[in-house]
């Protein structure tokens, strides 16, 4: 498969890269700074805006899925980065004829809230604004017609 990758210089994003190719996967990365990638057998390296649904679909011409492991550097500022960015990503992918698309979230977002511990819903209430932007995401990429997956990260371990 070819993946379009969101969130590429991510640790999460470098994990999913690591493993793709290692598994015989083509990916494109789309970045702003291409510095931060080594480049490699397999890995297609595109800058651009995550927000510019164009540059997007430019990005995703020619793969089979979308893969957005964006995050935020500060999870208690308020933004609506991952809703802008999922919006865009809708739009490139009907635009390049894309229907898979895969969204990393957080465990304690969303649907997954009711089964996250006391700990995790607290972490809720105190990175409310990521939470918020986050299940903002899920639930416009869960009204479209796109085939979706979300997938609740819970503690990550870099492999």
């Amino acid at each position: 498969m070819k993946f379009l990758l969101l969130g590429a210089t991510g640790t999460t994003g470098l994990q999913f890269i690591d493993q793709a190719l290692a598994a015989g996967h083509e990916v494109v990365a789309m970045v702003r700074n291409p510095e931060k990638l080594q480049v490699r057998r397999g890995l297609h390296v595109v800058v651009g805006d995550v927000l510019n649904a164009d540059a997007q679909a430019a990005a995703a011409q020619g793969v089979d899925a979308i893969v957005s492991t964006l995050g935020v550097r500060n999870p208690r500022s308020p933004n609506d980065f991952i809703i802008n960015a999922t919006r865009a990503l809708i739009a490139a992918a009907k635009h390049a004829g894309i229907r898979r698309v895969l969204l990393m979230s957080a465990f304690g977002v969303g649907a997954s809230y009711k089964k996250a511990s006391w700990i995790i819903r607290l972490g809720y209430h105190v990175a409310a604004a990521m939470f918020r932007d986050k299940e903002a995401a899920e639930e416009v990429l869960m009204s479209s017609d796109l085939d979706w997956t979300i997938a609740y990260a819970g503690v990550l371990t870099n492999g």
